[in-house]
């Protein structure tokens, strides 16, 4: 998968929004745009760069399902709240844009809390609307899974049928 390519499509979205970087917290959509296949994970994604974040837990499978990509691994006591607050401050973002259709609300108050310089606004469907759209890969590990289950549907009925 060209995980690079998402990005760099989510970036042209997002910046006809009128952000500069978008929290993505949706863990669906994290491991759309890197690969990620674990959890508790964020991706800040800037017009120059993305990073992950992520907690220790993690560090082995990060750097073997997303080799290259920047990552903020927060130590232990740090929270996932915290972590972010560093790496947008660090980007010095002007608005940041969040999943609002997922992020929950309390994490949002606390965002806009702590940053009062960063203008949050709440973005709807920038990542699910690019994956609506698969690329060749993608469909062709959907043709492999309904030939697999197929195949085990078949497998089943013919035992069913067996057995009478």
């Amino acid at each position: 998968m060209d995980f690079q390519a998402r990005r760099d499509r989510l970036r042209k979205v997002f910046k006809k929004s009128g952000v500069d970087a978008l929290l993505v917290t949706d863990f669906t959509n994290v491991s759309y745009l890197t690969g990620f296949t674990g959890d508790d994970s964020h991706l800040l994604v800037r017009s120059d760069g993305e990073i992950v974040l992520s907690d220790p837990r993690y560090i082995t499978q990060l750097s073997e399902e997303c080799p290259g990509l920047d990552l903020q691994i927060r130590p232990p006591g740090v929270t996932m709240l915290q972590a972010v607050l560093r790496v947008v401050r660090t980007a010095q973002t002007g608005r940041l844009g969040i999943e609002g259709d997922s992020m929950i609300v309390g994490l949002r108050d606390r965002l806009v809390e702590k940053l009062p310089k960063v203008e949050i606004v709440a973005t709807s469907g920038l990542v699910e609307q690019l994956r609506l759209f698969k690329d060749k890969e993608e469909v062709g590990r959907i043709r492999r899974a309904v030939w697999q289950a197929e195949k085990a549907f078949w497998s089943a009925a013919s035992d069913v049928a067996a057995r009478k």
